[in-house]
């Protein structure tokens, strides 16, 4: 069972709902896969996988990114379409949960085969995608020029509709503060939910690193703050008294990697003694199911921000519990993601654009009553942040199919 499934069944428990409707709660509506025949690495034909895979609409249209990822699978997409679901419904917006991808080996494709993908995976979906029905966003591998292809794609067949995606380029209708509101919004939850547990939020280390990443340690860096390690892609960087992060971005937004990054005083650790090293927060932001139990067994933080989503697997999260070690779940470290897609749809409808202060100022707004509503919860029914969360989030989702008649 998956994380999410589970924390489904015990939030159903809690809240009194029968079996029955757990299981609701745990189905997708809809599952989509299709094939992409395309000519990649001069002329040869391959047949790629893709999958759209749709929650719930229950509290309105789907949304969910679209990644490109050589091990993807359906059990996989399934579970990201469910925390989409949960994560919107824990903010409280307009908005249900949905995944898709392309089990695809990105690396080494020029700009012509990307494209060629891009439009073609739209053009296989198309007839369950939509601004009222199932936007797409962007994730793993999928940036504002692939969703750009994407929306010109869908427009082809049913004219101009700048929300059917998100993550668009701010000249294609996109929104301020685009993709570095959602690491604004990671390091606002988390010192907002540190201080209201009377804990120290200024020595990090950071398991995984990607743009999210990269505008929260250097909010980190400009606040006071140290990034002791950064673990990638099987390299561990490590400075007792810090990280330079300005001169890690500078080389990370270069090179698009922290391979082959160098620099006085940084030392090169093993994988895992990424987990040992003492700090005040470990920021569990790398791939599905990267934090096990024997990294939740060797953790010397005193709180865990799993900041990528279903980063920690069920087991681990049982250890932590177990170790009475604060953890901060996807459904508040990612939602940053939802809410700035929800904001470039909102402004897409309406055809007006709103200004950055504004955005930050509501960004704020909706993090922080996430936060407090989850703390709130959390503290009257004595459960983890994580069961706080699914409670919610399974309470919003189950009443609104009851209003509206759903069996």
């Amino acid at each position: 069972m998956s994380l999410s499934n589970y924390n489904v069944d015990l939030a159903c428990e809690k809240l009194g709902f029968s079996k029955e409707v757990a299981l609701l709660l745990k189905t997708p509506q809809r599952e989509l896969q299709v094939e992409l025949p395309v000519h990649l690495h001069g002329g040869k034909l391959e047949v790629l996988v893709g999958y759209r895979v749709q929650h719930s609409d229950t509290r309105g249209p789907c949304l969910g990114g679209v990644r490109y990822e050589p091990s993807l699978c359906l059990s996989s997409i399934r579970e990201l379409a469910s925390l989409n679901t949960w994560r919107a419904a824990v903010s409280d917006l307009a908005f249900g949960g949905a995944q898709g991808g392309i089990a695809l080996d990105y690396h080494g494709l020029n700009e012509q085969e990307q494209e060629e993908i891009a439009r073609l995976y739209v053009s296989r979906i198309d007839c369950i995608i939509g601004p009222h029905v199932d936007v797409l966003s962007t994730d793993q591998n999928v940036d504002s020029q692939t969703i750009s292809w994407m929306l010109d794609e869908y427009c082809k067949k049913h004219g101009f509709q700048p929300a059917c995606v998100t993550g668009k380029p701010l000249k294609l209708f996109g929104t301020q503060l685009g993709q570095e509101g959602s690491g604004i919004a990671a390091y606002y939850a988390c010192l907002r939910i540190a201080q209201e547990r009377g804990l120290a939020a200024e020595r990090f280390t950071l398991q995984g690193y990607n743009q999210d990443q990269s505008v929260f340690a250097d909010l980190i860096s400009q606040k006071g703050g140290k990034v002791l390690a950064i673990g990638f892609e099987g390299q561990v960087f490590f400075a007792e008294f810090g990280l330079n992060i300005p001169e890690i971005n500078v080389y990370f937004a270069k090179h698009g990697s922290l391979l082959g990054y160098q620099s006085e005083g940084v030392k090169s650790l093993l994988p895992e003694e990424l987990f040992g090293l003492a700090c005040d927060v470990f920021v569990a932001g790398d791939f599905i199911g990267s934090l096990g139990v024997p990294q939740a067994r060797s953790l010397q933080a005193k709180l865990v921000f799993e900041l990528a989503p279903a980063a920690i697997t069920e087991e681990a999260d049982l250890v932590l519990l177990e170790r009475d070690l604060l953890v901060i779940p996807d459904l508040i470290g990612s939602l940053g993601d939802t809410v700035l897609s929800y904001f470039e749809w909102v402004q897409n409808l309406q055809h007006f654009r709103w200004d950055r202060g504004s955005i930050v100022s509501e960004l704020e707004r909706i993090v922080a009553k996430s936060c407090d509503e989850t703390l709130g919860l959390a503290e009257d029914l004595k459960l983890s942040l994580r069961q706080a969360s699914y409670v919610l989030a399974c309470e919003r989702v189950a009443s609104a199919a009851t209003l509206r008649g759903h069996r």
